[in-house]
């Protein structure tokens, strides 16, 4: 879709930018949320000043959350800096870009639910007081769970947007 259109240096110089920039943007925007959404799955933790203080756990399952959320929402990421060529149609754009939005909601109720699930699943671990504590083990099992989940429904996020751009496209 994106390189159907010849482009003269000019444009390409336009549009490369223009995908550089959404991407640096929303890529960013995305981990961030990432670690929102961690914050809010661990009520009980301060990460920020358990991480100052050099707690490994909780670094560790930050970042498998980050991961987690980036792999979720990059396919709707890349929809959109797709989008953004010469000849597409605003609609489309702007359909893409919603459906960016909307995967970073499904993205973090995927997460919200994964970690439940997994806490549910161990009832005789209690994954944040030991993330509290620093215990890497559950830390690095916790956090690959979380990942695991993730790449099995990364497609399912995207297979469900793709449906909902198919619906957008017919109304509008």
């Amino acid at each position: 879709m994106m390189d159907d259109f010849p482009l003269d240096p000019v444009d390409l110089a336009i549009f490369s930018a223009l995908r550089l920039f959404f991407g640096l943007v929303l890529s960013a925007y995305t981990a961030y949320l990432g670690l929102r959404i961690f914050d809010a799955l661990t009520p009980n933790i301060e990460e920020w000043e358990l991480l100052k203080k050099g707690n490994l756990a909780v670094g560790i399952f930050y970042a498998f959350v980050m991961l987690s959320f980036v792999l979720l929402n990059h396919f709707a990421l890349l929809d959109f800096l797709a989008s953004l060529a010469p000849g597409v149609d605003l609609v489309i754009i702007v359909v893409t870009f919603l459906n960016f939005v909307l995967s970073l909601f499904l993205s973090a109720g995927v997460l919200f639910f994964s970690f439940n699930l997994i806490n549910y699943l161990t009832p005789d671990i209690d994954e944040l007081k030991e993330l509290n504590k620093g215990n890497v083990a559950v830390a690095l099992i916790s956090g690959l769970a979380l990942f695991t989940i993730s790449v099995f429904l990364t497609f399912v996020v995207a297979w469900i947007l793709g449906r909902l751009a198919a619906l957008e496209a017919q109304f509008l």
